[in-house]
């Protein structure tokens, strides 16, 4: 029996109760589905397939063909491939008598394709990404006509823009993923020696923009006792400086137990720094090397705003001695401070006071020596979307 062809009232009913469905779907072969079953109820006919196509092995597949297994063919053979090769809709009505169609799907199936119509499926780049194929009119004549290539091409073209975007998600959920595991391992690098509050006790806070820090930091117990403690901070967002704040702990972590001194680290700093910084970027950074008792404080300072000491009842800004280093920089200018009765040591990077909508002056800063000033502080920060990485590192006398 003839079906009867939707009106047009029906078929914009039939597209935004569709357009609904698929909107609200997440697995990708039931969203195909979705779509091959939109096509079948808008020109009315007995299935559709929806065809794409893999770049890395020049083939045409599906995972739905509303019935029928999966199927892999080359992009140079049959119908299919001609309409994605051409991108233009190919209309067969007699598939038997035309030497392109690919009779292998009818042998192994049992089923009789008596027409066939395809239309290209242009991706959001403007490229051919596949194809949109009905089989099988639904009407008296059994044949497909010019008002359903029409009908299939509004189709073809609302479902390439689902499935590009689709892919594109996808391609955002393994890089999400990626990063996390990259995370994961920038955080295992990270050392504090001194977290059972052994002679020091640290506290820091660390929250990157991203999934990726560009920030790092560790505080080591050094082989007299002492304490070497630094913060890193790779210049811009995302993978690049995150790699370079990970070459750098990785380097400091292989040689700060054997290194009897901060020239000896900045040594090994400078020698990383050539291999892994690129010609345009800057590496800013702090390290500080404290003995035991505490009586002074080595330290180089490059490209950060100024940390703070509290000393007895002085609160010391330690100016940057370096500018923020490059893969050129040829030296690294160490300084030594005498300390009277050292109290507390605060590091930050530079998203702490630079975002717009924060708004945390440098004039401000000295008041995070104050425990709970410092977790009020952070606090807010977890709640705010910061512009940029911000890593507060504070060390005080246990």
């Amino acid at each position: 029996m003839e079906c009867l062809e939707p009106s047009c009232e029906e078929t914009l009913s039939l597209i935004l109760d569709s357009t609904a469905k698929i909107a609200k779907e997440t697995r990708f072969e039931r969203l195909l589905e979705l779509i091959a079953q939109l096509g079948t109820r808008l020109i009315l006919c007995d299935r559709c397939t929806i065809w794409l196509l893999d770049h890395h092995t020049g083939e045409l597949w599906t995972k739905v063909a509303q019935g029928l297994s999966t199927v892999r063919i080359s992009r140079n053979r049959g119908i299919v491939g001609e309409a994605v090769r051409t991108a233009r809709p190919i209309i067969i009505n007699d598939p038997y008598s035309d030497p392109r169609f690919h009779r292998k799907v009818d042998q192994e199936t049992g089923y009789k394709t008596d027409s066939i119509l395809v239309i290209p499926m242009m991706g959001l780049d403007g490229q051919v990404m596949g194809a949109f194929q009905a089989v099988n009119k639904l009407n008296a004549e059994g044949a497909f006509h010019q008002q359903d290539v029409q009908r299939l091409m509004l189709a073809a073209t609302f479902s390439a823009k689902i499935l590009s975007a689709e892919h594109l998600l996808q391609a955002n959920r393994y890089l999400e993923e990626e990063q996390k595991k990259a995370a994961e391992k920038q955080q295992s690098i990270i050392v504090n020696d001194f977290e059972k509050g052994e002679r020091f006790q640290a506290r820091v806070f660390s929250q990157p923009s991203e999934i990726l820090n560009g920030d790092s930091w560790s505080i080591y117990k050094t082989a007299a006792g002492g304490a070497l403690v630094y913060l890193v901070d790779g210049m811009g967002h995302g993978i690049l400086p995150s790699l370079t704040a990970f070459s750098v702990s990785s380097t400091i972590a292989q040689s700060v137990r054997r290194s009897g001194s901060l020239k000896n680290i900045a040594a090994k700093l400078l020698k990383n720094l050539k291999g892994v910084l690129s010609e345009e970027e800057q590496l800013s950074c702090a390290f500080f090397w404290l003995p035991p008792d505490a009586s002074f404080v080595e330290y180089f300072v490059a490209g950060l705003y100024p940390p703070l000491i509290l000393d007895g009842d002085r609160t010391l800004e330690v100016v940057a001695n370096n500018p923020p280093l490059m893969n050129f920089t040829d030296t690294i200018a160490i300084n030594r401070l005498e300390l009277q009765r050292f109290e507390k040591l605060l590091i930050y990077s530079d998203g702490l006071i630079e975002d717009t909508l924060f708004q945390f002056s440098r004039k401000r800063v000295s008041r995070l020596f104050d425990e709970k000033m410092f977790a009020s502080v952070t606090q807010a920060i977890t709640l705010t979307h910061m512009e940029d990485d911000v890593t507060i590192l504070s060390l005080s006398r246990a």
